[in-house]
């Protein structure tokens, strides 16, 4: 699992975010299931955890921060 740096603008608005990019352990996953079609349903055990699943793309984070700008007050 690979740790993504989340800009400062957006970790200020959303202190306790985390991004991982967990593309490589589903794949692994994946393969040594001997499964050659299906779903991968991806969770988290805690309560108070999200998984969202985004492409990888270089965007994002900007697409994040103008919604945060139009949700959050400054």
């Amino acid at each position: 699992m690979t740790s993504i740096e989340v800009p400062y603008s957006i970790a200020a608005a959303l202190p306790t975010l985390s991004v991982m990019d967990v593309t490589n352990d589903v794949a692994q996953t994946v393969a040594r299931s001997g499964r050659k079609e299906g779903i991968a349903y991806i969770h988290v055990a805690h309560s108070r955890s999200l998984v969202r699943i985004q492409e990888r793309e270089t965007g994002f984070f900007e697409d994040l921060e103008g919604l945060l700008e139009r949700i959050v007050p400054s």
